[in-house]
């Protein structure tokens, strides 16, 4: 099969999966009463920022595909995903540890605290697999392995959450479908020597004693924790807000409507990544900037559809009515350009990783910096909109030191 035909494939079954993962959000927005769904929002932005540590590792994956043969490439991610899993458990222990201080402040109930940690355990044996399809160019595969858990995942935690209305039970029940689709790619791909789960138990601590093995797990320790920063300062319009309780419920519903830009923009960025040349970086301009078109594209309709259809779309989407004011409006565009600012953000950080280059590291930082310095800069009486137009200013500044970084890098490397 044709390259460009197993990629329209895999945009097809991407597109399949990311319909399930944002429809699930309206759906329980309609079975769940208002706090249940508020506090299940919150918590699943939580989990899926906690979790984005994992996406280094798949960047990662894809970089020693192209380098190394499949064989080597499998062991090496197999001594990763030890790393990964240790990294893991220190994440854990530190939230577990510092739960009592944020939980209250972010009204999620400690109920709510072992589904996240399930689901967190989970989505390290399922980045693995994702990752490993997608560096071996196994797109098809790949595609097939993200329906099966969206679908999962939506179908059980829409049944658990109709019979029992609880944000906790519904969370547990989207855990239970990550398991069941890991077991079914384990099955149905038993012959593509996929990396061992078990190998997780095999690797210990001798692992950061080798000097081969130093370099990697000191980049994969670094760029898995500010990977994890760009995707927590993500959400943070979602959980300052939600914290102040100024128009919290509003917010919460935007926020799934602006979810639609992140859904569909991801959809585009693993092929970006799977196509980047690294010998010869010059020519991965072109296709940073066609993917940079698409993030436009979507997030101007997105927009536009908002001004002119605002209260219908909120209807559709969340089964309520809403005021569609200009505050409101107002609101949706910003947190739709939020989303299409750290599209392009993640997108650069990972290209970083996949060229395990270290403005994978400084530009999450430079970006934790200075959204801190202006949240702190705010206090309870501040305005949603002026909070979320303020983030929107620091992350595009950010956006253009990422995009000055990718050139600075291909330009070096492209001499190279």
């Amino acid at each position: 099969m044709k390259k460009h035909q197993k990629l329209i494939y895999f945009l097809f079954l991407s597109g399949i999966a990311s319909f399930f993962n944002y429809a699930v959000y309206p759906v329980l927005a309609r079975i769940l009463s208002d706090d249940e769904f508020i506090k299940i929002t919150v918590a699943l932005a939580v989990f899926t920022q906690l979790s984005s540590f994992m996406l280094s590792i798949v960047a990662l994956t894809i970089g020693l595909s192209k380098q190394e043969n499949t064989q080597t490439a499998k062991i090496i991610v197999e001594k990763l995903q030890a790393v990964l899993t240790h990294l893991f458990i220190i994440i854990v222990a530190v939230f577990l540890v510092s739960s009592p201080l944020f939980l209250d402040q972010l009204k999620i109930p400690s109920s709510m605290l072992l589904p996240i940690c399930a689901m967190l355990a989970l989505s390290i044996p399922l980045s693995i697999i994702n990752g490993y399809l997608n560096g071996t160019e196994k797109l098809i595969k790949l595609g097939l392995v993200l329906v099966m858990t969206a679908t999962l995942q939506f179908f059980l935690s829409i049944t658990f959450g109709s019979l029992t209305k609880s944000g906790a039970v519904t969370l547990n029940a989207m855990s239970l479908g990550t398991l069941l689709a890991i077991i079914l790619a384990y099955i149905l791909y038993k012959n593509d020597n996929l990396p061992n789960v078990t190998s997780v138990f095999n690797h210990k601590f001798e692992l950061y004693r080798s000097k081969e093995m130093r370099s990697i797990i000191l980049y994969t320790v670094f760029v898995s924790l500010t990977t994890l920063i760009t995707n927590i300062l993500m959400v943070v319009d979602l959980l300052v807000v939600n914290s102040r309780q100024t128009d919290a419920k509003a917010y919460a519903d935007l926020y799934i409507v602006s979810r639609v830009v992140f859904f569909s923009g991801m959809l585009f960025v693993w092929p970006f990544l799977s196509n980047l040349n690294i010998s010869n970086r010059s020519k991965n301009k072109k296709s940073f900037w066609n993917l940079f078109g698409i993030f436009f594209l979507i997030s101007a309709v997105s927009i536009v559809a908002m001004a002119i259809f605002g209260q219908q779309i909120t209807g559709i989407l969340l089964g309520a009515s809403h005021e569609t004011g200009n505050d409101i409006k107002t609101l949706s565009i910003l947190a739709i350009l939020y989303k299409f600012i750290f599209l392009i953000i993640i997108s650069i950080v990972l290209f970083f990783i996949v060229m395990r280059s270290y403005w994978a590291v400084v530009l999450p930082i430079v970006l934790a910096i200075t959204t801190g310095i202006f949240i702190m800069t705010t206090n309870s009486n501040t305005t949603t909109t002026y909070l979320v137009f303020g983030l929107n200013i620091i992350s595009t500044f950010v956006m253009l030191i990422g995009i000055y970084g990718f050139y600075r890098t291909n330009k070096v490397t492209s001499k190279s």
